[in-house]
């Protein structure tokens, strides 16, 4: 797994920086520093979760009728919803439950 500072030197995270930049710039208001700070930070963490967010949705959609938890098989219950955190704040994603097979 590469280090924080190695994904910073990538080329590709450099070229996304300039453009996620270039967006921020666009659509801050006008402000004090501290301001357009606190807007830009606001902005990037809710990008940040919305992205974790859709990881964690791609990864339950994933999931079929049955699977095995520790070798144990558990069969689809019924759709759901649960949150799950994160630093960036509450990840909401719809999730099945499931129940262990034959109780």
């Amino acid at each position: 797994m590469p280090t924080i500072a190695d994904l910073i030197r990538d080329p590709r995270v450099k070229d996304a920086l300039v453009t996620i930049g270039s967006v921020l710039r666009a659509v801050l208001c006008e402000g004090t520093f501290e301001e357009r700070e606190a807007q830009a930070l606001a902005i990037g963490n809710e990008a940040v979760r919305e992205l974790l967010r859709e990881e964690l949705q791609e990864m339950a959609d994933s999931f079929g009728e049955e699977l095995l938890v520790n070798g144990v098989p558990y069969k689809f219950h019924e759709p759901g919803t649960d949150t799950y955190h994160s630093l960036c704040g509450p990840l909401e994603v719809n999730r099945p439950s499931y129940r262990k097979i034959g109780v």
